[in-house]
């Protein structure tokens, strides 16, 4: 072994000849060998470089265990070659029954045998070996022990099942008069309890949000064989009134409805102002529920840190932060179940069904956020993935493993350990072929192949649910069709099963109430693709359930200083805005499934699914893709619109004859936002190209990306004064502002953003957040809050948190700011480059700003009247058609002279307090 780092050099230590001392036999593990290192000459928190047997470098990020292992490809805390313990499940895991059920055992690793016996008496190698599903007869106690192929044996498991058909196993249950949901005024509600058999049934209920005990206020109580009502509750404010049902057999039951007072979620999205966050990184308010990754060993994040940390609770929690700051609608990664080493932020799903259970509590679900952020008034964008599953397959779509959550959470969701969820939990339903027999004995390496194997080979695959795609081209047809990272196995999206799955997947989430789609990868989906199979179908899905202003906005990104994206428009963001030429281009007619009951019998039947009309049009969608590219890979005829723009300083009714419903992040602008001069110049050069820029999403620095040379791989870096400004225009000029997590105190300034599982998290962008808002704060309005406490009341009064509460303040006042187009151009601006005025006008509204950012401007040709700057509160008569602004001088400065017409006067000064950009 010979160790590469500067200083007194270990190897030196022995003797400091190449190739350095020779390590010793391991024999408590054959054919290991180790060293034991001296602490004090161990580079703490950097890496340590060596060589073995003078091979290729292999550097160990610290801090550094008390072992590590290298098995000649990766580093890890324990030996990877040690036999993995078998531990058997069942399902069902025991209970009550009418009918005798089947039993499936379930042991760690394929290989293993399973021994059970029926009398609770231990299980040995003489007992029942395990061959399938069986008949439990009538009540039993099962035990089961696994004896892995070293022959080493688990612990046993017990289960205990009770027969019976007397037995009542229903617990009551509860309907509404008035469905739950969202509301302009009260609503008067009546419950009802009903249960299957006659008794006494009790219904308990709060309404302060509490969970309902034995001990809660009595809404019923009595027979409710046929239906028992309670009194009606006049529901005047926003209320969640949560039930706790008990019936004479002692079947328990708890159901709640949230009734959301006053709430107007279906207004245009531009009205917004947008806060992403990554959920596991923000706050932890569930410590029970905490886990590490699977590679959390590597990272070196702590047990004080687990990747998955912050959940639905803590985001709960401290919505009024995010209110405080000023912002209506909250961006939250996906929420799907995940599989893979590092899955934190939710883009490597495993089953696109089901909620993955690391987010939730025993008490907090995924619709309590959806009806918390509502309760607040706000909107919840919820990202998707339609591009990829994780490369552990889909459980539903193409089955290789599953998680067993039993033996990772128990009854109340707590983890049972804080390293519950391991690779060695995963239960393999891969149907006989489709993984090599030695997979489960097969190095981390070669499963991994083996499961690409399985995903991108015609053989395999037969279904086609992955593109078999084996290279890719960033800037070729194939980034629409190959792999764009190891755990991000392109689905095959135009296979109409794999389309309308997916579709269905995310229908429920409209339904359960999400405000809008925030969608990922969009440049690696053909737009064909997306206008044909998901765009208008999400629209009219949400029209249906009552939101005519369902939002979908998402990530093309192109990373490079251009509108256009290496000349090519098909993976231009702009490109994804328009629905132009989509109905030359032939496409296959989707079948009739109804996922949610295919579901339900597992494995799923592919027999009703797939048959050769399915198929047809999988290749036929496949064919016009590609066509569909060549006929726009080049820019000889670009769409262009006036949208965005103002006619002189005249507002004119946008044309939408040509949208897709579809909007952007805009990726020029955030690369090029190393600072806002050269921000605008980027919007100016290609804001005709869109449909309507006054709808692209426009942000900094994003959990993935800082702009370019600022450095982009690190949290942005450039001073605080160019944050200032930069804001200044993302929240004046065109397009729906957004902010990520921990920006407005410049949260982990010039870390790496994300290096993996590379370096413990603490010490990236993605850090922990909770820590800075711990406290508690109570927001009165947007950007309006009393009685800050603790953390979260220093980190409000940052310099750059209030400057964000301002600017949420001045453009949630202003109209022309949330929906406005803009005239930048001579002669009806001049004096200052970051200049240009807004305009938006309807039957009710006639809002014109006037904006200038560090620097003073002159605009002209605008209507006479009285104007009043929302900064200072300064107001102006203009009686020439010409207005200058004065002492608006500094970095970061702003001045917003809006005017007072017939229709819509300005709201005098807004900003309402110091901030020490704003003189």
């Amino acid at each position: 072994m010979w160790e590469l780092n500067n200083g007194p050099a270990i190897s030196q230590l022995t003797g400091g000849t190449w190739p350095g001392p020779s390590m010793t036999a391991d024999s408590a593990n054959p054919g290991w060998y180790y060293y034991d290192i001296p602490s004090a000459y161990l580079p703490v928190a950097n890496t340590l470089a060596i060589k073995f047997n003078g091979g290729a470098e292999q550097d160990l990020a610290g801090p550094y265990a008390t072992t590590e292992w290298f098995n000649g490809t990766a580093w890890s805390t324990s030996n990877p070659d040690a036999a993995v313990i078998p531990v058997i499940t069942a399902s069902p895991a025991g209970g009550k029954y009418l009918t005798a059920p089947a039993v499936t055992l379930t042991s760690t690793l394929s290989t293993d045998k399973i021994y059970y016996t029926l009398d609770g008496s231990t299980p040995s190698a003489t007992s029942n070996l395990y061959t399938g599903s069986f008949v439990v007869p009538s009540t039993c106690t099962l035990s089961a022990m696994g004896v892995n192929a070293q022959g080493v044996s688990g612990t046993p498991s017990t289960w205990s099942f009770t027969v019976d058909p007397t037995l009542d196993l229903q617990p009551p249950t509860m309907v509404a008069s008035v469905a739950a949901g969202s509301y302009t005024n009260g609503q008067l509600v009546t419950f009802t309890m009903t249960d299957n058999k006659a008794g006494t049934s009790t219904a308990y209920y709060t309404t302060d949000g509490s969970a309902p005990t034995t001990s809660s206020s009595v809404y019923c109580t009595g027979d409710a064989s046929n239906g028992l009502s309670g009194v009606t509750l006049n529901i005047s404010q926003t209320t969640q009134v949560r039930f706790l049902l008990v019936d004479a057999a002692g079947n328990q039951a708890t159901t709640s409805y949230m009734y959301i007072i006053g709430y107007s979620g279906t207004t245009d999205f531009r009205k917004e102002t947008i806060y992403f966050l990554i959920t596991t990184r923000f706050f932890d308010g569930d410590q029970s529920n905490n886990l590490h990754c699977w590679s959390d060993a590597q990272a070196k994040n702590p047990d004080s840190d687990p990747a998955w940390r912050g959940d639905f609770k803590g985001l709960i929690e401290k919505l009024d932060y995010i209110k405080a700051l000023g912002f209506s609608a909250i961006w939250i990664t996906p929420v799907v179940e995940n599989a893979s080493g590092y899955d934190y932020h939710g883009y490597h799903a495993l089953n696109f069904f089901q909620i993955d259970p690391r987010l939730e509590s025993g008490d907090t679900t995924y619709q309590d956020v959806i009806n918390a952020v509502h309760a607040k008034g706000m909107k919840l964008i919820q990202d998707i993935v339609l591009n990829h599953s994780g490369n552990f397959g889909e459980e539903n779509l193409f089955p290789l493993f599953k998680k067993n959550w039993s033996q990772i959470y128990d009854a109340n969701h707590a983890a049972i350990s804080i390293n519950a969820d391991n690779p060695a939990g995963l239960i393999d339903i891969a149907p006989p072929g489709v993984l090599p027999a030695s997979y489960a004995t097969d190095t981390p390496t070669n499963q991994y192949n083996d499961r690409e194997t399985a995903m991108k080979t015609d053989a395999i695959d037969t279904h086609h649910i992955y593109h078999h795609e084996q290279s890719l081209q960033w800037e070729g047809y194939t980034v629409e069709t190959g792999q764009i990272a190891g755990d991000c196995v392109d689905l095959d999206t135009e296979n109409p099963v794999v389309a309308t799955y997916l579709r269905q997947a995310y229908y429920k989430m409209i339904d359960d109430g999400v405000d809008a789609f925030r969608i990922d990868t969009v440049k690696h989906v053909s737009r064909l693709t997306l206008d044909k199979e998901f765009f208008p179908k999400f629209l009219q899905r949400a029209g249906q359930d009552g939101n005519s202003h369902f939002f979908m906005f998402g990530e093309v990104a192109a990373l490079y200083e251009n509108v256009v994206n290496s000349g090519i428009p098909a993976i231009s963001p702009f490109f994804y805005t328009w629905n132009t030429g989509d109905s030359s281009f032939a496409w296959g007619t989707d079948p009739t499934l109804n996922w949610s009951q295919l579901i339900q019998t597992q494995p799923v039947d592919w027999g009703t699914i797939w048959n050769s009309s399915v198929d047809q049009s999988r290749q036929t969608n496949e064919a016009s893709t590609a066509a569909f590219w060549n006929a726009n890979d080049t820019t000889s005829n670009l769409p262009s619109s006036n949208n965005a723009f103002l006619n002189a300083v005249t507002y004119h009714k946008p044309d939408y004859s040509q949208s897709n419903g579809f909007h952007v992040i805009d990726f020029p602008m955030h690369w090029a936002f190393i600072n806002a001069n050269n921000a605008f110049n980027m919007a100016l050069s290609g804001d005709q190209l869109y449909n309507d820029a006054t709808w692209n999403v426009v942000y900094v620095a994003s959990h993935d990306y800082s702009p370019d040379q600022s450095p982009s791989t690190e949290r942005f870096a450039q001073s605080q004064a160019t944050w200032a400004e930069n804001l200044d225009l993302e929240f004046t000029f065109r397009g729906i502002p957004a902010l990520y997590n921990g920006d407005e105190i410049e949260f982990q300034k010039g870390a790496p953003i994300d290096v993996g599982p590379n370096a413990p998290l603490s010490t990236t962008g993605r850090a922990y957040f909770g820590d800075n808002i711990t406290g508690s704060v109570t927001a009165t309005g947007f950007g309006k809050y009393t009685g800050a406490t603790g953390n979260v009341a220093q980190t409000l009064q940052y310099p750059l948190a209030i400057h964000v509460r301002e600017l949420n303040l001045i453009r949630r006042a202003i109209p022309a700011l949330q929906m406005g187009e803009y005239q930048a151009s001579a002669p009806y601006v001049s004096g200052n480059h970051l200049a240009y005025i807004r305009r938006y006008t309807d039957a009710s509204t006639d809002s014109l700003a006037l904006v200038t950012i560090s620097g003073n401007a002159t605009f002209s040709q605008i209507p006479n009247g009285t104007y009043t700057d929302a900064v200072t509160g300064h107001v102006k008569t203009v009686t020439n058609g010409t207005l200058t602004t004065q002492t608006c001088s500094g970095q970061g400065n702003l001045r917003v002279y809006v005017y007072s017409s017939s229709l819509t006067q300005a709201p005098g000064k807004v900003v309402d307090t110091t901030d020490m950009y704003f003189n």
